[in-house]
């Protein structure tokens, strides 16, 4: 009878990862499918401009005010899929001249270190034993293997939701990787730092292990780095500060600098502030009109188009935070 019950027991399982692994390889394609920005970031005849960081970066950098540039970030995107990302990409890009690395209040969280949005990504380009050995946690390999193979579907339902049900007309804009959210809405999602930070770990050493691999890797191929923290709602700052004591993104972005010479941070994190209802879709998240605008501002400040040392009064303004901090 025991030996019934280990067999019907094994068979389950068997049963219930062979379903899992096939419906998180069609969940994944599904999401391939709709993302056509790795085929097509590598396949643009001239790319001088990379822009890359997570929704904030892809919902509010316009490519189009650049010259020859493309915006490759995605959901959720940690420096950890950033850094593959930009390592995949070179194998065949030799014409990059910049990279815009966008940030976030809690740039080197553990919620973001852990985060998978994107398993076709992480089953594409991710090297799950490098994480595992510069985490010192071998488990994790596993973890995240089995997250990405076999419960990639996790996110469905949340996504189901929010595309059918949420008061918000469905995303169609596509340009060069910019998908822009509409204009005329202000939607409250402070609560969201809640789960982002509460009893969360604030501070994950990998992810900024995970940012000297990026600049080390830009650097050999005399690529600019500049990083820039994306503008945010009042709410959602003093929220996320109830749970963050130390700005650790300023910190380390000081230290980074003197390490590496062309990288530069620049810190927009307040810029609207009073102004959210007109330029905000949410809180986190710059509408279509208000993108365009703050790409232009942010053009026109950055140091590859300063190399003469005419820096505009702007740019000096923002870069010198990072050297005072």
């Amino acid at each position: 009878m025991m030996k019934n019950t280990i067999t019907k027991s094994l068979s389950f399982l068997l049963l219930f990862l062979f379903l899992s692994f096939f419906v998180s390889a069609l969940y994944s394609n599904s999401q391939k499918q709709q993302d056509h920005s790795i085929a097509d970031v590598k396949k643009l005849p001239k790319l001088k401009t990379l822009i890359m960081g997570d929704s904030q970066c892809l919902r509010g950098i316009d490519p189009r005010v650049f010259d020859s540039a493309f915006n490759y970030a995605s959901t959720g995107e940690s420096i950890i899929v950033s850094y593959y990302k930009l390592k995949d990409l070179l194998e065949t890009r030799t014409d990059i001249d910049q990279i815009v690395l966008t940030s976030t209040l809690g740039y080197f969280g553990e919620s973001k270190s852990d985060y998978i949005s994107k398993p076709y990504l992480w089953k594409e380009m991710i090297d799950f034993q490098e994480i595992a050995q510069i985490k010192n946690k071998h488990r994790l390999y596993l973890y995240k293997f089995l997250k990405t193979y076999f419960f990639a579907y996790k996110g469905m339902r949340e996504e189901f939701f929010e595309r059918h049900f949420a008061d918000v007309p469905e995303e169609i804009p596509y340009y060069k990787g910019f998908r822009p959210k509409p204009t005329g809405y202000y939607l409250d999602v402070s609560q969201i730092a809640d789960k982002q930070f509460k009893d969360k770990k604030l501070f994950d050493e990998s992810l900024l292990i995970y940012l000297n691999m990026f600049l080390e890797l830009a650097q050999k191929h005399g690529i600019q780095v500049t990083m820039v923290r994306m503008p945010v709602s009042q709410r959602y700052h003093d929220k996320v500060m109830s749970y963050i004591t130390e700005d650790k993104l300023a910190e380390r972005c000081l230290e980074l600098k003197k390490k590496f010479a062309d990288f530069v941070f620049l810190d927009y994190l307040n810029i609207y502030w009073g102004q959210e209802e007109e330029v905000l879709f949410d809180d986190t998240h710059l509408n279509e009109e208000a993108a365009l605008s703050f790409s232009r501002l942010l053009v026109d400040s950055l140091p590859i188009n300063h190399k003469s040392g005419a820096a505009s009064a702007f740019f000096s303004f923002y870069a010198i935070k990072v050297e005072s901090i």
